[in-house]
């Protein structure tokens, strides 16, 4: 009983991931999180365009946004759509109120997400290029970049 009002109630989180320092209340969560971050594991595959992902929830939810078009969520300001409220949120936020909590150690760079923050790390400073032709020594970024580059 106290460590379910301590994890649920309380907010605690006791189990830390030893790689990115992430925090869960729960054992299980700790253990999708591992394998789905950085492990990679795919569990689900998207029949349409073989997109991969580890729980079922994101697979449905890729389908409804991205071969549906699904977008239930429109922004009071500018009318965008978004398929997950807390898009419409983080939108909101970064658009709108101009909000960009997340720092570049390296430069002046600010950005809304995290993700994007880790994006432009590995692009601009690390310059990750994991993409590569199989008919020449170019690397790309990302994957549409090594498609724009095949032509």
């Amino acid at each position: 009983m106290k460590a379910h009002i301590e994890s649920v109630h309380d907010g605690k989180k006791t189990f830390k991931c030893e790689i990115c320092s992430s925090r869960f209340n729960r054992k299980p969560y700790l253990k999708a999180h591992i394998e789905s971050v950085h492990e990679k594991v795919v569990r689900f595959k998207c029949f349409v365009c073989d997109a991969g992902f580890y729980d079922k929830g994101n697979l449905t939810h890729h389908m409804g946004s991205v071969h549906e078009g699904k977008r239930p969520n429109s922004c009071p300001i500018c009318q965008s759509g978004f398929s997950r409220k807390s898009d419409l949120k983080q939108h909101i936020e970064s658009v709108h109120e101009g909000k960009k909590p997340f720092k570049c150690d390296e430069c002046d760079s600010s950005f809304s997400t995290k993700g994007i923050l880790e994006t432009h790390v590995d692009q601009v400073h690390k310059k990750v290029r994991n993409f590569m032709c199989t008919l020449c020594s170019h690397r790309a970024f990302a994957k549409a970049d090594l498609k724009r580059h095949i032509g």
